[in-house]
């Protein structure tokens, strides 16, 4: 995971868009076989205050951390509510 220093100024070059997120989160869920992130819906994460942004020249971007940290966090959850939807699906084939 990419991580940069506190005292690290926030700039386009070091701060990802909403994409970029998605494409983050994308190369996790598709290294673990799950269903991909459509970039609106991160978008909407951000517009909700789900991830947490930073102002840069006026635009909203994600730092680099906070993109890894939250990208991680979806993953485990996809991968929790996969694991007990096959174990329902499972129960009611028995």
């Amino acid at each position: 995971m990419a991580t940069e220093p506190e005292n690290t100024k926030p700039t386009l070059e070091n701060t990802l868009t909403g994409y970029g997120v998605s494409k983050v989160a994308n190369k996790l869920l598709k290294a673990k076989h799950l269903k991909e992130i459509p970039s609106q819906q991160v978008y909407t994460y951000i517009k909700n205050g789900l991830i947490k942004t930073v102002t840069v020249e006026g635009q909203t971007r994600v730092t680099e951390t906070e993109a890894h940290s939250w990208a991680a966090k979806f993953v485990a959850n996809r991968e929790r509510r996969a694991a007990e939807d096959a174990a329902v699906h499972e129960v009611k084939a028995s």
